[in-house]
């Protein structure tokens, strides 16, 4: 190989380099985040996979966007309770089940704001895996109901 060559495949070398970097930089995967499907709309949500994420997520957001939702993540099928401590936003949970080896809406429960040391409960009439919180009301815009299909994409 002569020197001109040489000189070739090094700049193409380090520009395949600079594409990749710049890809990445522009681009970055987010691994908090992934999407829901449902009736073939799409919606962004983020991830709460951890104890600690599942914990403090939406306490204290005063706004969340309409077409950004958030997803709680449980390692087991379990009915998963959850409170409104520190939530300034009336939020719809929606519990995410499985059923006939798909994720079905399993219940839906409109929960309000709570920043007192009491606070109500919500309890699904169901086992869940996932628990999809959105902005209140939204589950009845959408025509989200008991039983739908979600196709979550991770």
């Amino acid at each position: 190989m002569n020197k001109k060559s040489q000189i070739q495949t090094i700049v193409l070398i380090i520009f395949g380099l600079l594409i990749i970097f710049f890809w990445i930089f522009l681009f970055p995967k987010k691994l908090n985040q992934s999407t829901v499907i449902f009736k073939n709309k799409t919606f962004e949500v983020e991830l709460a996979q951890t104890d600690q994420e599942r914990q403090k997520w939406l306490m204290y957001r005063k706004t969340l966007d309409e077409n950004k939702w958030m997803l709680f993540v449980f390692p087991d099928l379990w009915t998963q309770s959850f409170w409104m401590k520190n939530t300034l936003i009336p939020l719809d949970m929606i519990w995410i089940g499985k059923f006939d080896w798909q994720n079905r809406v399993v219940d839906i429960q409109t929960a309000k704001p709570c920043t007192t040391a009491k606070c109500e409960i919500y309890e699904p009439a169901w086992t869940s895996l996932f628990v999809l919180e959105i902005n209140a009301w939204l589950a009845q815009k959408y025509w989200i109901k008991i039983g739908d299909v979600v196709d979550l994409r991770f």
